[in-house]
């Protein structure tokens, strides 16, 4: 495959078509105490998950009163999952996922699918994205929702792992593998090793939390929505740009 024909790939990821209902999370923030700050990490708590028959009619539902007729807590993200039938969509696994704000804005949206069944097929892929939809650079602080420790934290990006070039190199090094092992170039495509769990930054945080870097999500990374100290500003520059 020619770079060409491996861009051509990731600006128009392959998808299929499949019967699916949808999944929306809502995502709320938890309010500080009195004394505390948002920064440099503050709760994030699942509060709400529905089941809509499509996803226009998911998308109109974030407008709704109903998103919050038991909950007023400040929305800090919601989550959409396509979920086709019959297929295996344990945690959050999904075909395709999308992340709004609390008024509905589109803010990110995933480019291949997570479904174990579509992991041997080119839709299953991550192929990269377009430098000029890169929300965030190397040097730029953002909010990281951690969903699993259920809080969102302050961190500085060191490195993009999801635009095409970056994708490419490992193609490459794919397609060298298989020279060395006695395989033709064509075998790369059978045994390129990135998926969506490849879409990602490369973050930093400040040293005083348990983990100094990670490599979150594309659809977990935000803009920060509280005004940052400038102290903790400075430490991260300091701590990873030096």
């Amino acid at each position: 495959m020619t770079f060409e024909e491996f861009k051509k790939l990731a600006l128009n990821p392959p998808f299929t078509n499949e019967p699916s209902v949808y999944r929306m999370d809502v995502f709320r923030i938890v309010e500080p105490d009195m004394d505390g700050d948002y920064y440099p990490k503050f709760g994030v708590r699942k509060r709400e998950s529905f089941i809509l028959p499509s996803f226009e009619e998911a998308k109109q539902f974030i407008t709704t009163k109903e998103i919050s007729k038991y909950d007023g807590a400040p929305i800090y993200c919601i989550h959409i999952y396509e979920l086709p039938f019959g297929k295996d969509v344990i945690h959050t696994c999904c075909k395709r996922k999308w992340v709004f704000d609390g008024d509905g804005n589109l803010l990110e949206q995933s480019v291949c699918s997570s479904l174990f069944e579509d992991l041997d097929n080119p839709g299953g892929h991550f192929w990269g994205r377009s430098k000029d939809y890169i929300r965030f650079k190397p040097g730029d602080i953002v909010e990281v929702h951690d969903v699993e420790n259920m809080e969102a934290r302050l961190g500085i990006v060191l490195g993009l792992y999801n635009d095409i070039e970056s994708c490419w190199s490992e193609y490459q090094k794919v397609a060298e593998s298989c020279k060395e092992e006695g395989l033709s170039e064509e075998n790369a495509d059978d045994n390129y090793w990135l998926y969506a769990c490849n879409d990602c930054y490369y973050v930093g945080y400040d040293s005083e939390l348990e983990y100094g870097t990670s490599f979150p999500r594309t659809t977990d990374v935000f803009a920060p929505r509280f005004t940052i100290p400038d102290n903790l500003r400075q430490r991260l520059i300091k701590l990873h740009l030096g």
